[in-house]
C-alpha cells in the first residue's frame, strides 16, 4: 500500500467516525435553540409582568388622589346625577390645574390601554388592579372626553375607550 492509499483510508474512516458525532452535534445545537427560545419568552413574560407592577404603581403613588379628586369633582356627593352638565364641565376646565389633572388621567388609562393592546403590559395583572378604577374613571370622565371630541373634532381618548369596552363586563359583582 501506498501513502495515498492509507491516506484515502484514514479519511474514509474519519469520515465514518465523524458523521455521527456531527448528527450528534446538530441535535445538541437543536435543544440548545429550543431551551434558549424558552428561556426568552419566559423573560419577555416576566418584563412584561414587571412594566405592568411598575405602571400600576404610578397610579397608586401618584395618580390615585388626583383621580379622586378630579371625580369628586364631577360628580359632587349628593348631586344626584350621574354626569355633570357641559356648562359645569366647562367652567371646571377654566382651572388650569384642574384640567392639567384630568388630562393626566385620561393619558394614564389611554396608554395603559395602548400597552395592553401591544403586549407591553399584562391585561390579567392590570385588570386585578385596576378594572373597577378604570371602568368607573371612564364612566365620570365620558362628558369629558366627548366634550373634547367635539371641540377638537379628533377621537381623543380612544384606547381608554376601547380598554373601559373590554373590561366593563368583566367586573364580577360582589356577593
Amino acid at each position: 500500500m501506498n501513502i495515498e492509499c492509507i491516506k484515502t483510508y484514514i479519511e474514509v474512516v474519519a469520515l465514518l467516525v465523524g458523521i455521527p458525532f456531527a448528527f450528534y452535534q446538530v441535535y445538541l445545537l437543536i435543544k440548545q435553540l429550543k431551551f434558549s427560545t424558552v428561556q426568552m419568552a419566559e423573560q419577555t413574560d416576566w418584563n412584561r409582568k414587571n412594566a405592568t407592577f411598575q405602571y400600576i404603581d404610578i397610579y397608586t403613588t401618584e395618580l390615585k388622589g388626583i383621580n379622586r379628586k378630579v371625580l369628586s369633582e364631577l360628580v359632587p356627593k349628593g348631586s344626584g346625577t350621574d354626569s355633570i352638565s357641559e356648562q359645569k364641565l366647562k367652567k371646571l376646565l377654566e382651572n388650569p390645574t384642574f384640567r392639567a389633572n384630568i388630562l393626566r388621567i385620561v393619558a394614564y388609562f389611554d396608554n395603559l390601554s395602548l400597552g395592553i393592546n401591544n403586549k407591553y403590559y399584562d391585561n390579567q395583572i392590570a385588570s386585578d388592579s385596576l378594572i373597577v378604577v378604570a371602568t368607573d374613571t371612564f364612566v365620570t370622565l365620558k362628558p369629558y372626553i366627548e366634550l373634547r371630541r367635539k371641540e377638537l373634532n379628533i377621537e381623543i381618548a380612544s384606547n381608554f375607550e376601547k380598554l373601559y369596552n373590554r373590561w366593563k363586563n368583566e367586573i364580577v359583582p360582589i356577593k
